[in-house]
């Protein structure tokens, strides 16, 4: 599954202050752990996995208006400054790409902005650049609109002449059926290394064998 920046792209937003531990603080002058990044550019911010909504409230003088998401992994994901309340409840359930809220300078703000963070499961924030770039496609839990869809994605596969159209599932369901056939030819196939998509085409030139 893709994970979205809070602006629905897969490309990170305009980046106005980066996350620093030992920045000083814009308004105060103080020296305050900025424990995320600044982003600017765009209204509506959106959730960047599914999960469920665990903080809907304001801070004065500080987050203003802020959501906090938790993915189904335990991740947290906190979005503060935003104009307004979200409509957003705690314990709603969100999926990749619901909105939260619009942006905007509540709180302790200079400007028109998203501070957002990061918080793996069980630890603190570290930098979103960071947590993004350990945690592409397969690592982020799928909903279950994201799983019918891979189940339900079709390809053609020709062989000999002649093509079939074979979707995930009946992929699965061939595996499960065919069992020990499949696992002694898997093993051949995966002797040399192979990209997976390759031996993935592979696998279903076999199941077509099988199965025909």
């Amino acid at each position: 599954m893709t994970l979205l920046w809070p602006n629905g792209s897969t490309t990170i937003p305009h980046v106005s202050s980066e996350f620093n531990l030992t920045r000083k603080h814009p308004i105060t002058g103080v020296v305050k752990p900025h424990r995320g990044i600044d982003l600017t550019g765009w209204s509506t911010i959106v959730a960047p996995v599914s999960g469920v909504v665990t903080v809907n409230a304001y801070q004065a003088g500080g987050a203003g208006h802020w959501v906090e998401v938790r993915a189904d992994n335990g991740d947290r994901f906190r979005f503060f400054h935003l104009a307004a309340a979200s409509p957003l409840h705690v314990g709603q359930r969100v999926t990749s790409g619901t909105a939260i809220g619009q942006m905007g300078a509540s709180g302790s703000a200079t400007g028109v902005h998203l501070h957002y963070e990061t918080w793996p499961a069980g630890k603190t924030a570290i930098n979103p650049r960071e947590y993004y770039a350990n945690n592409q496609e397969n690592d982020m839990p799928l909903n279950n609109q994201d799983l019918i869809s891979i189940l339900t994605a079709k390809f053609t596969l020709t062989q000999n002449g002649k093509s079939r159209e074979v979707s995930v599932q009946e992929m699965l369901s061939a595996i499960v059926f065919y069992g020990d056939v499949l696992n002694a030819k898997i093993d051949r196939l995966a002797t040399a290394p192979v990209d997976t998509a390759e031996l993935a085409r592979k696998i279903v030139v076999e199941l077509v064998k099988e199965t025909a």
